[in-house]
């Protein structure tokens, strides 16, 4: 064979040993690899409509969160004293208290009302290390249903009927409630704190003024449904009772002063009264 034969069949084994070499990229760089799509971001739950939380936590710069419950509004909170010391959780402008929590006890207060409550340590107040936030959260509104499309009707003859009279409203509680502690309470056995018994709604305010000399507190024989805590004289606290019942309550500081809060389901009338006609529009209301 001669040189130029040779270099003739080189030239095409190269060529041949290419083409075989593209065709072999060409599958390669043909094949689909398909990556799993990526998972939605994971969503930030909401805060929760009731919390617990241990004096060692309660006070600090970093709010508490709480959201309202979407049905009765209501956030609840839950104080625990797990120190040696006696604690209250008291707002800055009264809007809750838990009243005094020994060590080991707790106790539960409720907020009615979205925002941020500064909150201080009614035991201590005079010590800025206890001290924080209280932050709540509206509720979410439900979502709304869309209206059904109007059917039409067949028409119908009407027929009169007698005029009935309107049936007599039945007297409802006040949303709102204010125990008045008079002077020389401490010595009184009945109607220390006012008329009996007082009444009010469910999930209302219930504002305790102390016009006495002396300190007193307004506090369920149970303990635990609802405490205003020590009140000095001329200062007063608030509270709210967020289920019906007849609660019987003292004073801690004098045992003998007594009374009895009903609380009424809202827009119920109160058991055993009888309902009260309304008055026509030339009788003044009674206030």
């Amino acid at each position: 064979m001669t040189n130029q034969a040779r270099s003739v069949l080189a030239i095409f084994i190269l060529g041949l040993g290419a083409a075989i070499a593209a065709t072999g990229c060409g599958e390669t760089t043909n094949v689909n690899i398909t990556q799993p799509a990526p998972g939605a971001p994971g969503q930030v739950p909401p805060p929760p409509t009731n919390v617990t939380v241990r004096i060692t936590e309660v006070f600090n710069p970093t709010p508490i969160i709480v959201k309202q419950h979407i049905t009765n509004k209501v956030a609840t909170v839950i104080i625990v004293n797990n120190e040696n010391d006696h604690h209250s959780i008291v707002a800055d402008n009264g809007r809750f208290n838990s009243g005094v929590i020994g060590p080991g006890e707790e106790k539960t207060f409720t907020v009615d009302e979205p925002g941020d409550f500064p909150f201080h340590c009614g035991v201590h107040p005079d010590d800025a290390n206890e001290r924080g936030v209280l932050r709540v959260e509206p509720s979410d509104q439900p979502g709304a249903s869309p209206s059904p499309s109007p059917t039409a009707s067949p028409s119908i003859t009407p027929t009169f009927s007698p005029t009935a009279s309107p049936s007599p409203s039945p007297s409802v509680e006040p949303a709102e409630q204010t125990i008045t502690i008079a002077a020389g309470a401490s010595t009184r056995t009945t109607d220390a704190f006012g008329t009996e018994p007082l009444s009010v709604r469910q999930n209302s305010v219930v504002t305790v003024i102390n016009n006495d000399t002396d300190d007193h507190t307004a506090t369920s024989d149970d303990g635990t449904t609802f405490d205003t805590g020590i009140i000095p004289p001329g200062e007063r606290a608030m509270f709210i009772v967020n289920q019906a019942g007849e609660f019987p309550f003292h004073c801690t500081v004098h045992p003998n002063m007594r009374g009895t809060l009903r609380v009424m389901l809202n827009g119920q009338p109160s058991p055993g009264t009888s309902p009260s006609p309304s008055p026509s529009p030339t009788e003044p209301l009674n206030q």
